[in-house]
């Protein structure tokens, strides 16, 4: 008997077919449920204004554990960024640095870091670098 209430509690959850076409009504073909919003577009990164303070600019170099799927994030002065990922893949948008945060507005994204900061450190032998934290992940470039 329990299993007839399941059977007929089936469709009423997910609808019984009336109420117009996916198109007409807003939801998707799976199960009469909403379609969800894209996640991101060329438009709307193209709406996007990028801004990226001077010390971010340039090549930074992931330190290739596997917390840090991106070899290299590379900031530009135009506010653009390009992020190479191990398997070759790259990505290129706008950043918006704002404060402590920053969001990367690639294809798929946008990628929100919640925080971010760079350091610098003598490695000795006149080796100076930086180290940019991104939500805990590293990215260093020498800078003498």
């Amino acid at each position: 008997m329990a299993r007839a209430a399941v059977v007929l509690a089936v469709p009423l959850l997910f609808g019984c077919g009336g109420g117009g076409s996916p198109e007409s009504t807003g939801q998707s073909s799976t199960f009469g449920l909403p379609a969800p919003p894209p996640i991101s577009s060329a438009a709307q990164s193209e709406a996007v204004r990028g801004r990226v303070p001077a010390e971010l600019v340039g090549a930074w170099d992931g330190d290739g554990t596997p917390s840090s799927p991106v070899d290299k994030i590379t900031f530009f002065a135009d506010g653009t960024v390009s992020l190479l990922y191990r398997g070759g893949a790259t990505l290129d948008g706008p950043a918006v640095v704002e404060s402590s945060q920053m969001t990367l507005y690639v294809p798929g994204g946008p990628i929100l870091y919640r925080s971010w900061s760079i350091e610098e450190f003598d490695a000795g032998d006149g080796y100076v670098f930086e180290n940019l934290m991104l939500d805990g992940v590293s990215y260093v470039r020498q800078i003498s």
